[in-house]
């Protein structure tokens, strides 16, 4: 079972996205927040896999993230808040006059596991809607969907077909050489207004 952080951590976390995307946000190089590990807790510092998703007025403004746990979640989360920020294909970047009103999403994923499925009618009957992600690997594309997406697409053959068209793949062929992985998420939220910004001082707190 997937590890949750506590609340501590999550609080931190928001913070680290939110200091990302504003250090970002503010110079015109798109600066990347300098983030040492060793300076977070050791929960903090264990390598995993995260998503950042931006909404403002509940409608989507950038996602970004990783699904390889090659770096520690807390870097992870900053670099993934700063890509959702400024490059994200399908929006202009985020503006300095519009951090206040975002809303910030982490989704920390848990180790993906294959689906051993032989036909997407399997495929269907396994997948928990609300509850499990899914990534599509198949004709040398690869797509992912985190779970919040069931939100907008509650039919699993729906979100199949959603996920594949993605991928760029026919939504309505079966590959051969096709891979179904499923993930669960930790995940939690908080808005730019309401998440506590922190300073130099506070380094020490955060361990």
């Amino acid at each position: 079972m997937m590890t949750r952080l506590s609340t501590k951590d999550r609080e931190t976390l928001l913070q680290v996205a939110l200091a990302a995307i504003r250090e970002s946000v503010s110079s015109r190089e798109g600066r990347a927040l300098e983030i040492d590990a060793r300076d977070y807790a050791p929960s903090l510092q264990e390598h995993r896999a995260a998503f950042v998703t931006l909404h403002n007025s509940g409608r989507l403004r950038g996602c970004r993230g990783s699904v390889s746990a090659d770096e520690s979640l807390v870097v992870c989360t900053a670099r993934s808040a700063r890509a959702a920020a400024l490059f994200d294909e399908r929006f202009h970047p985020v503006t300095e006059a519009e951090i206040r009103e975002l809303q910030i999403h982490v989704s920390i994923l848990g180790e993906p596991e294959e689906i051993p499925v032989a036909a997407e009618r399997e495929l269907l009957e396994f997948l928990q809607p609300g509850v499990h992600g899914l990534i599509v690997r198949a004709a040398g594309k690869e797509a992912l969907f985190l779970p919040s997406v069931w939100q907008k697409l509650p039919d699993p053959a729906e979100f199949v077909q959603h996920l594949k068209s993605k991928a760029g793949l026919s939504p309505t062929l079966q590959y051969a050489d096709t891979v179904w992985r499923c993930f669960t998420v930790d995940e939690f939220e908080g808005y730019a207004s309401e998440i506590c910004a922190f300073d130099d001082e506070d380094q020490t707190s955060r361990a």
